[in-house]
């Protein structure tokens, strides 16, 4: 699957839309944001055995901001898909696919497929 240029540069805005709203909530991040659970903070320095209170808190934050990322790029990816395909109402599937028949995919799967042609260079 060959993509055009007006789907690569819409793919490029997402993107780079994506990317800085990304950095502008990491940038934002303040402790109180964090919302720490006090047994599992004891916890995770008694069993492994931080002993730094910012080796503690730095733990937070990476998983925060990888957990942001993960839903949020899930999020990007369906709506990038959605160049190529089109929404479904059907449970289990997110889009739908018209090609000698009418498939049902669910995204990973479409995603790992199509990846490669998000990659390659323009026509």
């Amino acid at each position: 699957m060959t993509i055009t240029n007006r789907q690569r540069a819409l793919i490029r805005g997402e993107v780079n839309s994506f990317l800085q709203r990304r950095y502008a909530n990491v940038q934002g991040l303040r402790l109180a944001h964090l919302n720490i659970n006090p047994f599992v903070a004891r916890s995770l320095a008694t069993h492994l055995g931080i002993q730094d209170p910012r080796a503690l808190i730095s733990f937070f934050v990476r998983q925060r901001v990888e957990r942001g990322i993960v839903t949020a790029m899930g999020t990007l990816l369906q709506k990038i898909a959605t160049l190529f395909a089109d929404r479904t109402g059907v449970e289990g599937a997110d889009i739908q696919v018209d090609r000698d028949r009418r498939y049902y995919v669910e995204l990973p799967l479409f995603v790992l497929h199509h990846f490669r042609a998000l990659l390659e260079p323009p026509p």
